[in-house]
């Protein structure tokens, strides 16, 4: 919890929001919390964490209280997985903060094969920001494009979604471009990238993982490919740190390097986007240095360790969307 909730308030956008009580001003009563995970609880401690008191401490006791009556899973001490809780936070806080009160009744958008990609994408996305607007989202959310191939009739189906099926290398994306994607199983050396080209390679899928195709009007054997189509301007990258079978959970040791600067990921967008990256999880937005949040012991950093075989979450800022 301790990590997730660091790492989003050295977000620049995230932090300086909640610190000029911009929130308090849009606050949607008619959520599950009323307003009040974002108000009296992560804006609270949003304040505490950025107030300048030198040699302290905050423990988020009302945080993990409120997160705990809202989730039971999150009830006690055991350990959690921390995209878990970061997805459940981020999901909550928009929530709490969305400025549409009354959302649009939901349709079906039909499949149009034929259709120019840019306007299916608007359309999708317009869909989206309908019903969706808040200073999160603005900043976590992005869009996907997935494309599936009918292997018998060669018919596609073209669409734009924020919430992404589970793959079975990847895992799944939540609340835009909330990202898993797998570290591998051996101790090998490997990078971001080799990660991201896992997540999305083509996936052929049949048998119990048929798609119904359109055209042939039944199930068929598919090829089914993602990309990025619009960039978040935080991209969040959770790399997946335990293997699971029938009877056991496995810790993955890989060590997977990771750039600081220049994330370059225009080989996983549309040929509409190329997007560009700066690592930045605990670099302080004011002054640009790094720290180390151990609980209650922070230590400045010269520059974090560019391959780790601990590093499980990733933060990168959109080059050029650090200010706002």
């Amino acid at each position: 919890m301790n990590s997730c909730l660091q790492c989003l308030n050295n977000v620049h956008s995230v932090m300086k929001y909640f610190r000029s009580n911009a929130h308090l001003h849009e606050l949607n009563g008619s959520s599950p919390t009323a307003g009040k995970l974002a108000c009296s609880v992560f804006g609270d401690l949003s304040q505490a964490l950025w107030s300048g008191a030198e040699f302290s401490s905050t423990r988020p006791v009302e945080l993990k209280r409120v997160v705990g009556k809202l989730a039971s899973r999150f009830i006690g001490y055991d350990q959690h997985d921390a995209q878990e809780f970061l997805r459940f936070l981020l999901d909550g806080l928009h929530e709490d903060l969305n400025r549409i009160l009354k959302k649009p009744a939901y349709y079906e958008i039909p499949d149009r094969p034929h259709a120019p990609e840019r306007d299916l994408s608007d359309e999708y996305w317009q869909y989206y920001i309908q019903r969706n607007a808040s200073a999160l989202s603005e900043q976590f959310c992005g869009q996907l494009r997935s494309e599936v191939t009918c292997q018998t009739c060669s018919h596609r189906s073209i669409c734009f979604d924020l919430p992404v099926p589970k793959k079975a290398k990847g895992g799944a994306i939540r609340f835009g471009a909330f990202k898993s994607t797998s570290s591998n199983e051996d101790t090998s050396m490997c990078t971001v990238h080799d990660c991201l080209r896992a997540y999305t390679e083509e996936e052929h899928m049949k048998d119990e993982d048929a798609f119904y195709c359109a055209k042939c009007k039944t199930h068929r054997s598919v090829v089914k490919s993602i990309c990025l189509q619009r960039c978040p301007n935080v991209l969040v990258l959770h790399l997946k740190r335990f293997s699971y079978s029938t009877f056991s959970r496995d810790k993955v040791s890989t060590a997977v390097k990771f750039p600081t600067e220049g994330l370059e990921i225009k080989e996983f967008c549309s040929k509409d986007n190329i997007c560009n990256y700066t690592l930045f999880e605990c670099r302080n937005p004011e002054n640009g240095n790094w720290y180390d949040f151990n609980d209650e012991t922070v230590s400045a950093l010269k520059k974090p360790n560019a391959a780790s075989a601990s590093a499980y979450i990733l933060f990168y800022q959109r080059k050029g969307q650090s200010a706002k």
